[in-house]
């Protein structure tokens, strides 16, 4: 644990709750405050989320916001369990509610930072969702702004990449909220400091096997030929006005050129994609990827880029797969839809909704005719090759194969269903068993960080499907 005297200088001048409250507004949309219905903070112990997390509890406290800290016990060192523990001690002492979320499972032995950093946001973030707290805050200061620039950059990022971190960020159903993007890391011990806070120094801060550490090292040096951490984060706020204007573009290119099924699949017009510049065309294919795909992070772009250039130029393949997609292309279309593989199950119940294969919004409800005994072990998991068969001996399986004439067969197996152990009880697009198993089973294609414009909509299969 350590407690540090601040240096003299303003680069230690600690962050005051007048000022965060500027941050936080400068973050909102129009001219409204940033005033959240509830927020959380994660905090892992280290001077950085400690500093944001008793600078955060005061703000909200003023504005009688429900507040919450969160830590993840990750579980690789000995003494991360204690160490959570600690943190809560700490906090208590200022009043403030707090919860340690455990990482359960196997640990990686490769890509650690990357892989626990997904499994931090991901059990955070789901905790928020239970709990319908909208935004997760998040410590990221302009020192890791600056190293996130400059590893991208050594790795070749473009636009997207060199851009950074963004201050604010639309998941599933959280926002994540960074709101010390513009200040130092020292001003953040002072923080800790001025408030007579102690913190944990994480000794993976001192593990030249990792990238970040490396990067850290050569900062110092790079300062002193005036590439310091203002001038990277800079460059990513320059960066992230670009990316606006490109992702704005790209929008309105979506609306003109794609369409998407409410099967889960997209359909472009192949002859307008490639007129299109290359990329803006390639920047609405990654996102029709990821859509359809269900994935968390864009396709690396040099496969992305190898795609686009055979949809683009041609090639005598007329199918492809990346980022757990197929693409299908003619003259006229290219289609993309879900790959038939590493399927998701998820548990439901009767009155529940759940965000399925990151993908659709489910919904089940039941007929007060079900008993309670057929309302458990119900999950939500792909049709398979052993549902369409089922949907294939429906006496409407004629009407069925017709309006999905048009959807790839492997597709099909990708459709969203219910399940009670090895028995099919629902699939509302096929209508199997919607009335008569007296589920009710509501889905929508309803993809992450897709299209914003209130024009756009997605083509529901109910329109497509008549018995």
């Amino acid at each position: 644990m350590n407690n540090p005297k601040p240096n003299a200088d303003n680069a230690s001048k600690p962050l005051g709750v007048h000022e965060f409250s500027r941050l936080l507004n400068d973050l909102a949309p129009g001219t409204k405050p940033y005033k959240p219905s509830a927020l959380a903070v994660a905090v892992s112990g280290g001077a950085d989320s400690m500093a944001l997390t008793l600078v955060a509890a005061h703000w909200a406290a003023r504005r009688k916001i429900p507040f919450y800290a969160l830590t993840v016990d990750h579980g690789l060192r000995p003494d991360s369990g204690h160490e959570a523990k600690e943190v809560g001690v700490m906090l208590k002492k200022a009043g403030i509610s707090h919860k340690v979320l455990k990482w359960q499972g196997d640990k990686p032995t490769t890509n650690i930072q990357a892989v626990a950093r997904d499994a931090r946001y991901e059990l955070m973030s789901e905790w928020c969702r239970k709990k319908k707290i909208p935004d997760l805050m998040l410590a990221h200061h302009l020192d890791d702004q600056a190293e996130t620039v400059l590893m991208r950059l050594i790795r070749g990022s473009g636009v997207d990449g060199l851009a950074a971190m963004s201050a604010v960020r639309e998941t599933e159903g959280v926002r994540l909220v960074r709101p010390l993007l513009s200040v130092p890391s020292s001003r953040l011990k002072a923080t800790c400091h001025n408030l007579k806070q102690a913190w944990f120094e994480d000794p993976g801060n001192e593990n030249m096997a990792y990238d970040r550490i490396k990067i850290r090292t050569l900062m110092t040096e790079f300062a002193s030929l005036g590439l310091n951490a203002e001038r990277l984060a800079q460059t990513a706020r320059h960066m992230s006005r670009a990316r606006q204007t490109l992702d704005q573009q790209t929008d309105n290119l979506i609306s003109e050129i794609v369409t998407l099924n409410g099967f889960g699949m997209a359909e472009l017009d192949r002859q307008r994609f490639r007129a299109a510049p290359e990329e803006l065309a390639l920047r609405l294919l990654s996102r029709c990827l990821v859509a359809v795909g269900g994935g968390t992070y864009a396709p690396r772009f040099e496969r992305l880029m190898r795609l686009g250039e055979n949809l683009i130029d041609g090639s005598d393949q007329n199918r492809h797969t990346l980022a757990g997609c197929q693409i299908v292309c003619s003259d006229e279309k290219i289609t993309i839809f879900r790959e038939n593989r590493n399927p998701t199950e998820m548990p439901i119940e009767p009155g529940q909704e759940i965000f399925w294969d990151r993908r659709f919004n489910i919904r089940l409800s039941a007929s007060k005719s079900v008993g309670k005994s057929v309302q458990k072990s119900l999950r939500i998991a792909p049709l398979g090759i052993k549902g369409w068969k089922a949907a294939c001996d429906n006496e409407d399986s004629k009407a069925i194969k017709s309006a999905v004439a048009h959807v790839p067969l492997s597709a099909r197996y990708t459709f969203p269903a219910l399940w009670r152990e090895n028995t099919l009880l629902a699939q509302p697009w096929l209508n199997i068993g919607t009335k008569k198993s007296g589920f009710d089973l509501s889905v929508a294609f309803s993809p992450q960080n897709w299209l914003k414009h209130d024009s756009f909509q997605v083509v529901s299969p109910a329109k497509d499907i008549i018995y």
